[in-house]
């Protein structure tokens, strides 16, 4: 600032020298007595440079131009609204959740797949087997299964033999717009001749064929519904005997659930029927299950998924005929460090029909009378993650019936040697605590899974339900040796099963290897109560003895 102010100074000076110096001159001019003034060299030394920033060039704008930058309204007022007007504007129904993804099936890629076994065994008996499955990229899939095994003498005091075919075919079309067709078809053959006692023996055949099918429509796992109808005959000879027993079984059902405004909930309801005609005697009885069913479910997030239901039947049989409601409820929870705890109530009438009851027992006697189970179960479940391989479980259910079909045997009407099964009716209870664990090695490759189990049980009469073990316990592993060769096991023991006049308590042990050459070939041994043991499931009637086969399998 000083040195402006000098250089200020300075420069007024310099201009009245020269303002006086110049009148002078003229002064001189016109009048030679004024001296001569000779002229001085001033000069001004400095670093500071001079600027005159109003002396630049200015956009050319215009007069009076408006700012580039948007500026507010100084005296602007935010608008501030009253409380009415806020609640005012507040919907008076809550607000709706975005709908759900709709479903599409996702093209599956072009496979085929073909699986085949043959092999032979000790007591001249062939088996064989045949898997194959088919996918197309126009979305539908066929798949199927057929097996074959017999056997000569079984090693008993008779001789005795037996054979085993089993089949099922299945195809699903996948629609337009998350409609999808199912159709399942299955048969089966049975021929037994057991020894009974060393002086008889019972010859038995069993065929039964089903049909299935389904149609469904899913929009989302919230949203969908299904209608599906089945069918299944039972046909068995005992002795060659024409008049065998003889069941015609259908069914059908409807359901369908619906999602909610609330996140994750759902809503169901939905009517079945199950009836079957069947022979008794020469006789004609049937029996007949309507059920009606409404269900709520809300699932939050991960954690829980609630159900409640209210299950209504109508049951006919030669019996007894009445209206039954029972409860449908059941409570998922996942938490505790892992954990998946089930918990659950309901009633309901069943009726499986004589196959169901053959396929527990092979020795049923032919003529018996069905009648519909009903009863109530409870059950509560945990299921424990302790490693990324361990699985932990434990659970107990109790069921009670009011009616409970169970096996029993009596003695053949003609000819007192000889024993058959028999389905009687009873209430009964039963109790089951349960408890298992599996678990995966990653090295060496090795998977086990184990179960134990304690049943407690009576009927109305006092006395335990006939051939219901109160202990049991099974085990299976597999073990790859390495990357060709395996070894799988199967071990079961089983106590307590008490018949009439006997009680039951066997160990039976099976096992089976394969070597792989490749991809494709591979051979396989497989024995059958490794042990050789003489037991008895069912009382009266021995299972078999060592039995091993072995063959080849081809897979494509």
């Amino acid at each position: 600032m000083k040195y402006l102010f000098s250089l200020l100074l300075l420069t007024f000076y310099f201009s009245l020298f020269t303002s006086l110096s110049a009148q002078s001159s003229t002064q001189a001019q016109g009048s030679d007595l004024l001296p001569d003034i000779n002229p001085q060299d001033i000069e001004i030394k400095g670093d500071y440079r001079i600027k005159f920033p109003g002396l630049q060039r200015q956009p050319i704008l215009g007069f009076d131009p408006k700012p580039r930058v948007f500026q507010l309204d100084p005296y602007r007022m935010p608008f501030l609204e009253t409380n009415d007007q806020v609640v005012a504007s507040i919907p008076l129904t809550p607000l709706e959740i975005p709908k759900s993804p709709s479903k599409k099936y996702r093209r599956q890629v072009e496979q085929k797949n073909l699986w085949i076994l043959g092999g032979f065994g000790n007591r001249l008996s062939p088996e064989a087997e045949l898997g194959f499955s088919v996918t197309k990229p126009s979305n539908y899939r066929v798949n199927g299964f057929f097996s074959h095994l017999s056997s000569g003498d079984l090693g008993f005091t008779v001789p005795s033999s037996f054979y085993d075919w089993n089949s099922n075919l299945g195809f699903t079309k996948y629609l337009s717009k998350g409609f999808s067709w199912s159709t399942q078809l299955s048969a089966t053959m049975l021929k037994n001749q057991v020894p009974l006692k060393s002086d008889s023996v019972t010859a038995s055949s069993i065929e039964k064929f089903g049909f299935e099918t389904q149609l469904k429509k899913m929009t989302n796992p919230y949203d969908y519904w299904t209608l599906s109808g089945k069918y299944n005959l039972f046909s068995q000879t005992v002795n060659g005997a024409v008049s065998g027993e003889l069941e015609h079984q259908f069914g059908a059902k409807f359901e369908k659930f619906i999602a909610l405004s609330q996140p994750m909930s759902t809503v169901g309801f939905g009517a079945s029927v199950l009836g079957s005609t069947y022979e008794l005697n020469t006789n004609t009885q049937n029996y007949l299950i309507a059920n009606a069913f409404a269900k709520y479910a809300h699932r939050s997030g991960t954690s829980h998924t609630l159900s409640i239901g209210l299950d209504p039947y109508y049951s006919s049989d030669s019996v007894k005929s009445g209206f039954f409601i029972y409860p449908n409820l059941e409570l998922n929870y996942f938490g505790f460090t892992s954990s998946l705890v089930k918990l659950g109530l309901k009633g309901e009438v069943t009726n499986g029909g004589r196959s169901l009851y053959q396929s527990t027992s092979r020795f049923l006697a032919d003529s018996q009378v069905l009648q519909n189970n009903r009863g109530y179960t409870a059950y509560a479940y945990i299921d424990r993650e302790l490693t990324a391989f361990g699985n932990l479980y434990f659970g107990v259910d109790f069921k009670y019936f009011t009616n409970f079909g169970y096996i029993d045997y009596t003695r053949n009407v003609n000819n007192s040697n000889q024993f058959h099964h028999s389905i009687q009716y009873d209430a009964a209870h039963i109790a089951k605590i349960k408890a298992g664990y599996s678990y995966r090695f990653p090295i060496p490759k090795v998977s086990v899974q184990t179960e134990i189990w304690y049943l407690n049980n009576a009927l109305a009469s006092g006395n335990t339900i006939p051939y219901m073990e109160r202990f049991g316990a099974k085990a299976s592993g597999l073990w790859y040796v390495t990357n060709k060769l395996s070894l799988e096991t199967e071990l079961l023991f089983l106590e307590g099963r008490e018949g009439k006049f006997t009680s039951t308590s066997f160990f039976v042990a099976n096992a089976k290897t394969r070597y792989s050459f490749n991809t494709n070939w591979a051979v396989y041994l497989k024995v059958v109560n490794l042990t050789g043991s003489t037991y008895q499931y069912w009382s009266h009637f021995n299972e078999i003895p060592l039995f091993l086969t072995g063959g080849i399998t081809l897979t494509l």
